[in-house]
């Protein structure tokens, strides 16, 4: 990695951490102690959706893929960052948008869409007034046959979000959301790794989401 960047994008896991309302809480504790036992290791509770995660298709669509056999090509890869910080709350992203943001339309596109609303993570907003994806766009990442789109909101739509997760998973697409810190990225191609954990039967998974930069670029 010599001459490259690691930005993290991922947000931290912590014990009662904020999480969508009727998704279970985050616990983390420790177990066992240097004192007592000489090493140290935690209990660690979790929804599979907490936090920086990826959507398997089996979270929307009844014969989707569970996240152990999610197509990893998808999750690492060169990507795109499109910069999104003029949409306010509840404003749809719209193709529009994608598209004078730097989209292409060439199959196989990994996309991040930056829209800072990390920065209101903490606050009951984040979940409730983030500016969502437009069904159209959902539809226009599907017909494009984009690989990823990776989102720094907790969810695709507050209110047509089983659609539009259907529209997506159905075509393929990785679904990141909740990334965080995309404001550090200086370059608007960047290397992404974005691998789930490998939880057998799930159908999502937490994300340690990095991007690389080339500092030679």
């Amino acid at each position: 990695m010599s001459g490259s960047r690691i930005v993290d994008l991922s947000l931290s896991i912590e014990s009662e951490m904020p999480h969508f309302a009727g998704t279970p809480p985050v616990y983390i504790a420790q177990s066992h102690r240097l004192d007592d036992e000489g090493y140290r290791m935690c209990t660690v509770l979790l929804g599979n959706h907490a936090g920086t995660h990826l959507d398997a298709p089996s979270h929307f669509l009844a014969d989707g893929a569970t996240v152990e056999n999610v197509d990893l090509d998808r999750c690492v890869g060169e990507a795109h960052v499109l910069d999104l910080t003029h949409k306010v709350p509840l404003a749809p992203i719209t193709v529009a948008d994608v598209l004078a943001a730097g989209a292409g339309t060439d199959p196989g596109q990994r996309l991040l869409l930056r829209t800072d609303w990390d920065l209101r993570f903490g606050e009951p907003a984040y979940f409730t007034d983030f500016p969502p994806l437009a069904p159209e766009t959902a539809r226009w990442f599907a017909d494009h046959d984009v690989k990823l789109v990776g989102l720094d909101i907790p969810s695709l739509h507050q209110t047509a979000f089983v659609e539009l997760h259907e529209v997506m998973l159905g075509a393929g697409i990785a679904i990141i959301e909740s990334l965080a810190n995309l404001r550090s990225l200086t370059q608007e191609q960047v290397f992404l790794s974005a691998a789930p954990l490998k939880l057998a039967g799930a159908d999502g998974a937490p994300v340690r989401a990095v991007a690389i930069e080339s500092r030679e670029s």
